[in-house]
């Protein structure tokens, strides 16, 4: 399954946070908000490698995650994606993910790594999408 729509790729390049919910090891859900970036069939993010949603997904590789616009009912518009989540462990995949995070978040991202790469304490996490479901973004 791949983002080849051009409604939810589009929209998902709007977007600049997505809630992530992970699974925590008693079960229940964790939902944390995180940056992100998007190929034609992956969903990336980085977090710290001691993070509850990094060592859940190490545990337990099943996620979702819900992208969202809007306040009012008729205005809400969505992507919401059911996948699995694994740490990267190519150096190539992490370089190209991360150049992709760095062209989005630029300085912010530049500013709270203090430099041009992945940190060493930082974990690359790929999301293959399994299930997309989409309103109002056609």
């Amino acid at each position: 399954m791949d983002f080849s729509g051009g409604g939810v790729q589009r929209f998902l390049d709007e977007r600049r946070v997505m809630s992530l919910a992970t699974v925590n090891p008693n079960g229940t859900p964790l939902v944390t908000p995180v940056w992100f970036v998007h190929t034609r069939d992956a969903l990336y993010l980085y977090s710290m490698t001691a993070s509850r949603k990094v060592r859940n997904i190490v545990l337990d590789s099943r996620v979702s995650v819900a992208v969202e616009h809007g306040e009012r009912a008729a205005d809400i518009r969505f992507v919401i994606i059911r996948g699995t989540a694994a740490v990267v462990n190519d150096d190539r995949e992490i370089k190209v993910a991360t150049h992709l995070l760095l062209d989005r978040y630029g300085t912010d991202l530049r500013d709270r790594w203090g430099m041009q790469h992945l940190p060493p304490d930082r974990s690359m996490v790929r999301i293959t999408p399994e299930g997309i479901f989409a309103r109002g973004v056609a």
